[in-house]
């Protein structure tokens, strides 16, 4: 039997989701129908262990790319999970991270979100204590950064994905805080420090400039005929 799990998500010539139990070896398979195969479903990579096992969230779609997690599986100690990336026109499945428990967490089971070219996600274990991590991927350096751990106090096991509102992120966690029944935690994004001024603040500032610009031009004129 094949479990499905996970949202669609859509770009423009197809749609993806992702399933349990299914492909070769009985391991798990993602699978991509193009347009032209409407009603059909076209297996275009299968997973084998060595690039992860069980993905059950949704991918996410970044500039054409689509990325995503398996929970366990892997190339480091006992499987402990990927996040991968498929290029739909390529058909290339690439193993990006390939998680070891306590450095980076274990078996991220919700999807990843995408906060301006920056993916985010959880891992359900795994991370300083074992309960969990919260962690960001850059793609175009290839970095995965561990955010925080769980800690039971915070929270513990976060299954579910994450919601950025403004440039926080909100989530929740499965067990943990104060009544050992799970909690609904939310991490801050640092901000620039380069961000653009708007347009409206150029303006002011510019304002504001030429204004400066007179009162040292009368200061000098006063200065002189004294």
């Amino acid at each position: 039997m094949t479990y499905v799990f996970g949202r669609v998500a859509n770009n423009l010539r197809s749609l993806t989701i992702t399933t349990a139990l299914a492909g070769p070896l009985g391991l798990a398979a993602l699978a991509l129908p193009p347009v032209a195969h409407a009603g059909s479903i076209q297996t275009v990579a299968s997973f084998n262990y060595s690039n992860g096992v069980y993905p059950e969230a949704s991918v996410t779609d970044v500039g054409g790319t689509l990325y995503g997690t398996t929970v366990t599986g892997g190339t480091t100690g006992y499987g402990y999970g990927t996040l991968f990336s498929y290029d739909p026109s390529s058909g290339g499945l690439t193993t990006l991270v390939s998680f070891n428990y306590y450095a980076n967490g274990s078996a991220p089971l919700a999807g990843l979100t995408d906060v301006g070219g920056t993916l985010y996600g959880t891992t359900a274990n795994g991370g300083a204590v074992g309960l969990g991590t919260l962690f960001s991927y850059d793609p175009s350096s290839g970095s995965l950064t561990t955010l925080a751990s769980f800690n039971f106090a915070n929270g513990s096991d976060p299954l579910a994905g994450l919601t950025d509102v403004g440039g926080t992120l909100y989530g929740t966690t499965y067990s943990g805080g104060t009544a050992g029944s799970g909690t609904v935690f939310a991490y801050q994004l640092p901000t620039s420090s380069t961000s653009v001024p708007e347009p409206g603040s150029l303006a002011l500032l510019g304002t504001g400039l030429a204004g400066l610009g007179l009162v040292l031009r009368r200061s000098r004129r006063r200065r002189a005929h004294a």
